[in-house]
């Protein structure tokens, strides 16, 4: 019994995850870098929405939507004064930038708001039961439902609409897509504002679970790329699996960590375990597609050089 509401909790954890993974996937889809500064983003979109709920008289659904647009716009900044200046320089260039940005982001976020932790004010709600078992419609159903409704809603997106054709069309091939006429910088513009977005539902997800406090994002980043690799960097039905997965084995460490006294801070190796294993051995990830290298993975090079040392010579 008690397992399967750990399992609960894990599958909520999942979607908190969820939201800043598809954020992270959809900027490397896109952008072609590893975006350091997304959990610093989900810090800001989380005291964005504190900050709107003291605005317009405590109304939480108002404060969430104010975040939404803050952060839009501060995605878009980033890329017009950052990130769009660095095209062409390679992956390493911005990933150094996103570092920076993350420092720049935690220093605002602690000298405007300060250090004191800060909570959401949200009512108390009754669990819901479901016999022997619970979930909080606030701080659990709502997570949830954003979570894997986000990943829903933006697999839609990116299949039938107009602008997810040329963010896919964009992420396939750059040079192809100008030549057919795509505004590239509309979709970059548009990819920062939705991968923003995603990063505030997120830091409100995690705000509605945790304390707010600066560093909050930053200390789930390895989290979301963990999420991101295990399932496949780029896609987004992958970020879905990748969260899953490390809902599940949030819920299985658990029980384990209660039985033998274990602290729970350890958690963070397993998702940190997964990851690394999965970029020796399967390095596209579970749903992503092979590039390039990526199509060899350790297991092919062992593969290789047994065939050299102990195959038939001639």
């Amino acid at each position: 019994m008690a397992d399967i509401q750990f399992l609960l909790i894990g599958l909520v954890y999942s979607g908190i995850i969820l939201l800043g993974a598809l954020g992270v996937s959809l900027i490397y889809g896109v952008k072609r870098f590893a975006n350091f500064a997304h959990g610093d983003l989900m810090t800001l979109g989380a005291y964005m929405a504190l900050f709107g709920v003291g605005l317009f008289g405590g109304n939480m659904l108002v404060g969430v939507l104010f975040s939404f647009v803050v952060l839009a716009f501060v995605g878009i900044v980033l890329e017009v004064l950052i990130f769009g200046r660095l095209e062409n320089r390679g992956p390493i260039a911005p990933l150094i930038a996103s570092v920076g940005v993350s420092l720049v982001l935690q220093n605002v976020v602690n000298l405007v708001f300060s250090t004191q932790i800060k909570n959401y004010p949200v009512p108390l709600v009754d669990n819901w039961y479901f016999g022997p078992f619970f979930l909080n419609p606030i701080r659990g159903l709502i997570p949830l439902v954003a979570g894997y409704g986000a990943a829903l809603a933006l697999l839609l997106l990116l299949r039938f609409t107009k602008l997810g054709k040329a963010m896919r069309a964009a992420a396939d091939n750059l040079d192809l897509a100008r030549t057919s006429g795509v505004n590239t910088r509309a979709v970059y513009f548009s990819t920062w504002a939705l991968a923003s977005v995603l990063a505030a539902a997120g830091g409100v997800m995690l705000g509605l679970n945790t304390d707010l406090t600066p560093t909050m994002g930053f200390t789930v980043l390895l989290v979301l790329f963990a999420a991101v690799i295990l399932g496949g960097i780029g896609s987004v039905a992958g970020s879905a699996v990748g969260a899953l997965v490390i809902g599940i084995t949030y819920a299985l460490f658990y029980p384990f960590a209660i039985q033998f006294n274990v602290s729970t801070q350890w958690f963070l190796a397993v998702p940190f375990g997964l990851m690394v294993l999965m970029l020796i051995f399967r390095p596209w990830g579970l749903l992503g597609k092979p590039v390039g290298r990526e199509t060899r993975s350790v297991l092919t090079d062992l593969r290789e050089t047994f065939h050299m040392v102990f195959g038939r010579r001639d």
